[in-house]
Parts: C-alpha cells; sequence; structure tokens
C-alpha cells in the first residue's frame, strides 16, 4: 500500500477508535443520571432507535465510505 492509503487507514481507525470510546463513556454517564432523572424518549425515537441515533448514522457512513474508497482504490490499481 502507498503512503496515502495507510495514513487515511490510520485516521480512520483512529477515528473509529475515539468514537467509540466517546460513545461509551457518554453512555456510561448518562446511565449515572438515569438514577436521578428519568426523562421520556419520544415515541418516534423509541420506535426507530438505530435510524434515530446519530452516533449509528455516523458509524454507517463511515462503513459505506471505507467501501466506497476499498472499491475505487481497486479499480484505480487494477493491472
Amino acid at each position: 500500500m502507498s503512503q496515502f492509503t495507510w495514513i487515511l487507514t490510520v485516521l480512520s481507525v483512529g477515528v473509529m477508535l475515539f468514537s467509540f470510546v466517546y460513545t461509551w463513556n457518554l453512555a456510561r454517564g448518562q446511565k449515572k443520571v438515569k438514577e436521578n432523572i428519568d426523562s421520556k424518549i419520544p415515541i418516534q425515537v423509541q420506535e426507530h432507535i438505530v435510524r434515530r441515533n446519530p452516533v449509528f448514522l455516523g458509524y454507517i457512513m463511515f462503513v459505506l465510505l471505507a467501501i466506497l474508497m476499498i472499491c475505487v482504490f481497486a479499480m484505480a490499481t487494477r493491472s
């Protein structure tokens, strides 16, 4: 692989790890707060948990973009 590809790979894995750790810590914090405050979740969000969650949408967009880049690089380096 070229140096550019390695840099993109390292950056994308770093972003993914950071977002996972950030989400994990945020969820743990909400679990602690939930004991004190119990707010009602809107019905639309309850029905569509994954589609309404921006973290999941971010992961899905990242995976689709990574697959697209892999396909583009595979087609470009074909001999």
